[in-house]
């Protein structure tokens, strides 16, 4: 079944809505963590092509695996103009489906791995993201009693693994529809203000008019 959820009070006034669609995946520990990073890249890459370059609906889409101690949230996201909301959802749905029905081959897995192993090789250049990125693999410490070999987890990602976690996590019953709007438009602001005027001006003159026949 669908389940939808709506937010009117983010922002309070705005042009701007952000739509999501969510899947609920495995904690940190599982073994597709791996297969999670690649379907990040290749989800992103995607939804930038689809929504940003060829549609122009957007100008941030994004893909994103959260894996936690306890669960984990694969993300697809996009900001939106309010009136192309249900446009952008239909346009995440397709890439969705794309991919569900094997999109993501053996090239385009290999070129997937490639820009993650290439990104990773000039991604650590500063203490700071040294010290993050022992910080997020703590777990790893703790588990297997050092730290795994990123680049070899990735490169054993293989296409089976794709689909089995296509078939198993990226369905309707593990789907949640978000959308993220303000409570009013700017044009919707600037006539409640008219029009709050226009009352508090109908209500001083009629309060004017009995004092006066008083």
């Amino acid at each position: 079944y669908l389940r939808v959820y709506t937010s009117k009070f983010s922002p309070l006034l705005g042009t701007d809505a952000t739509v999501y669609q969510l899947y609920r995946t495995p904690d940190k520990h599982h073994k597709d963590k791996y297969v999670f990073d690649v379907l990040e890249e290749y989800f992103y890459r995607e939804m930038y092509k689809l929504l940003r370059v060829e549609k122009g609906l957007a100008y941030a889409p994004s893909a994103e695996s959260g894996m936690y101690d306890k669960y984990g949230l694969f993300l697809l996201s996009s900001d939106s103009e309010i009136d192309d909301i249900d446009t952008n959802l239909k346009l995440i749905s397709l890439v969705v489906e794309k991919f569900k029905k094997g999109d993501l081959d053996e090239e385009e897995l290999k070129k997937t791995k490639l820009k993650i192993l290439l990104s990773a090789a000039r991604g650590y250049e500063t203490n700071e993201d040294f010290s993050e990125y022992y910080v997020h693999s703590d777990f790893e410490i703790k588990k297997y009693g050092a730290l795994k070999n990123f680049e070899d987890e990735i490169e054993k990602v293989s296409l089976a693994d794709i689909q089995r976690v296509s078939k198993k996590y990226f369905h309707a019953g593990n789907r949640v529809i978000a959308v993220s709007s303000p409570t009013l438009t700017y044009t919707q602001f600037y006539i409640l203000v008219l029009a709050i005027i226009i009352l508090a001006s109908v209500i001083i003159w009629r309060v004017v008019l009995r004092m006066r026949k008083k």
